[in-house]
């Protein structure tokens, strides 16, 4: 018994052939190994033209050299919305590559058994055309995230700019899809902090009024020199204490260049804490850093050094409890610096634990969570010829672990 081909489908096939002899082989091919199959049969391009602007086939079957024209013209430019086949007379098979390229997805040199094998022959072309369609689905889900991701990052540096309008940037063309992606995690990180960037300059300005209030009250009284001059000093560390959280923020927010060079990866992660501290004083949340005294530089880009810690410190303290600890623990063993940010917060299941590294995935997406920090943060330290790591168990927290070598390949070694 024959197999019934196309799946069993009822598809709906546009055969254009002059031959009528062909047509009807064709047709009888059809009628015996996929009669669910509805042939439409014309003979002319002008025909063709006509049915296609009616109906879109399922395929489209054409004799590729026709009184007319050839059978490629019935491509539109374009988007194709339909597969096409063509036959072609023995000896002239170089025409028939030719017709590939414009767009046809296979061919037929015809003989008495390959058009009766036409159908078996258009089976395949529509798993090709299948293939075809889902990568297409696939382009344009994935051009659409794109798209929301340049929209969350235009909103969140709206918000950075408003926050704080000493923090401003270049708008500057994005060179690789991995950079575009660094880079709007990080502005996505500032602007999830801002609020809390903003207390954290507003405490020293209040200080800075308070004993600038009282300097002009004992200006000029002889026994109040020494307090004026106490407060002078305060006013001045309050100063530079917002000097400082200013440079932080602008230093994170700065677009950097990819190189590398010997760093101190202690200060990366007490920048970091800095940045984050904000968060963990609104969540109640302690910030420890346990650091190697004699800690060796490693060849790095401290800022993305700096965003892996940002991105690290700040998931630990959103899934801590108010009077939790998070611990950054830095140390140098085997050829290696070892990093360690641990929290004893609400923890991951194994599947999520098994997801955190994948583009777009984030358990706090009403958070305002993007789910690309962590994922970013493991193609900066593959990038730096490292590895990161997470173990965690539902309700004993999460522990993330790197491992950064003291002498990575260089660019470009195998």
């Amino acid at each position: 018994m024959t197999r019934n081909l196309l799946g069993g489908k009822a598809v709906h096939v546009l055969l254009v052939e002059d031959d009528t002899g062909h047509a009807e082989v064709i047709r009888r091919a059809f009628l015996s190994s996929a009669p669910q199959a509805e042939l439409t049969i014309v003979h002319t391009l002008a025909e063709a033209r006509s049915r296609l602007a009616e109906f879109t086939p399922e395929l489209v079957i054409t004799d590729l050299l026709l009184p007319e024209g050839l059978g490629t013209e019935l491509l539109p430019a374009g988007e194709v919305p339909f597969p096409l086949m063509v036959m072609t007379s023995f000896g002239n098979e170089q025409a028939a590559v030719d017709a590939m390229k414009a767009g046809a997805l296979d061919y037929v040199v015809k003989s008495s058994a390959s058009l009766a094998d036409v159908p078996r022959t258009a089976e395949r072309v529509l798993r090709q055309w299948e293939d075809i369609q889902e990568r297409r689905r696939a382009e344009r889900a994935l051009q659409a995230a794109h798209d929301e991701l340049e929209r969350r990052v235009a909103e969140r540096t709206a918000e950075l700019a408003k926050a704080n309008t000493q923090l401003k940037r270049e708008s500057e063309e994005r060179k690789q899809a991995e950079e575009t992606l660094r880079r709007a995690e990080r502005l996505a990180s500032i602007g999830t902090l801002a609020a809390g960037i903003a207390h954290e300059i507003n405490n020293p300005l209040g200080a800075i009024t308070l004993f600038a209030g009282a300097a002009k009250r004992l200006l000029g009284q002889p026994d109040g020199m020494e307090t004026v001059t106490e407060a002078l000093r305060e006013i001045e560390s309050q100063a530079q204490r917002c000097s400082r959280i200013v440079k932080s923020v602008l230093q994170f927010g700065r677009e950097q260049s990819p190189q590398k060079w010997p760093n101190d990866l202690r200060k990366a992660a007490g920048r970091a804490r800095d940045l984050t501290h904000a968060l963990a004083v609104e969540k109640s949340v302690a910030v420890d850093l346990r650091l190697e005294d004699d800690l060796p530089d490693i060849v790095s880009n401290p800022t993305e050094m700096e965003q892996v810690f940002v991105n690290l410190i700040h998931n630990a303290v959103q899934a801590s409890q108010p009077g939790d600890r998070v611990s950054v623990r830095i140390e140098s063993a085997h050829g290696a610096i070892h990093a360690h940010v641990e929290d004893r917060g609400c923890g991951m299941s194994e599947e999520q634990l098994g997801r955190v590294f994948d583009p777009f995935y984030t358990t706090r997406s009403d958070e305002g969570g993007t789910g690309l920090g962590l994922s970013i943060s493991y193609g900066i330290i593959e990038n730096h010829g490292g590895t990161i790591n997470g173990r965690s168990k539902p309700g004993e927290g999460t522990t993330f672990s790197l491992v950064l070598p003291l002498n990575p390949p260089r660019d470009g070694d195998a």
